[in-house]
């Protein structure tokens, strides 16, 4: 983590430790989580959590203020929904790089807060498997060899269920993307985005 002062550094770390960031955006812990996997890598408690709340735009440019959730409406609710279209989803990608909707107000849905997400439509679900479907294997059925995926993601696209919106993700600090979720008929599951045209598996 870097901070531009040592006073930054401990007024970031002190809101971690307090567990202020998860009491007011919420965490999601579980084993397919991006959290779970930067603990897997070794990072400690409060970089997991710095990580997770940087990409989500709650901690931006290493500052600390944070706006508190409002209970005026924000807009948030209008994609608070069972299911979730392709025209949503990219309406709420476009008010959130507005700046209409801030990255933290996804949490005050309930299912992004519990980390369940929400499904998108089954014919949004078929789209993605397709696309992700084609990123593995030739029309005629050959692997490509710039494959991305490995075993699991590759069971869980042959099996494919549904595809969720997670949460959003941000590479560059300033641009979001959807955060996805395949979950196979099993009930495995992987995260991934795509930004600049290329995928990414991030859980």
């Amino acid at each position: 983590m870097r901070f531009k002062s040592d006073r930054q550094r401990k007024a970031v770390m002190a809101k971690l430790r307090s567990g202020y960031y998860r009491q007011n955006y919420g965490l999601n812990t579980d084993s397919s989580s991006m959290y779970a996997r930067l603990r897997g890598e070794g990072k400690s408690d409060e970089e997991a959590q710095y990580q997770v709340y940087k990409s989500r735009g709650i901690i931006k440019d290493n500052k600390t203020k944070v706006t508190k959730v409002k209970d005026k409406p924000t807009g948030i609710k209008e994609f608070d929904k069972p299911v979730l279209t392709e025209r949503e989803v990219n309406l709420l990608m476009r008010r959130i790089n507005a700046g209409k909707i801030k990255p933290s107000d996804l949490s005050k849905i309930k299912r992004i807060y519990d980390g369940e997400g929400i499904p998108l439509t089954p014919e949004q679900s078929e789209k993605g498997r397709r696309y992700l479907y084609n990123l593995w294997k030739t029309p005629r059925g050959k692997e490509r060899k710039n494959n991305p995926f490995g075993y699991r993601e590759e069971d869980i696209i042959d099996n494919l269920r549904e595809i969720r919106l997670r949460d959003v993700y941000s590479e560059r600090g300033n641009f979001y993307v959807p955060l996805y979720e395949a979950i196979s008929k099993q009930g495995n599951s992987m995260e991934y985005y795509v930004s600049g045209g290329k995928i990414s598996i991030v859980g």
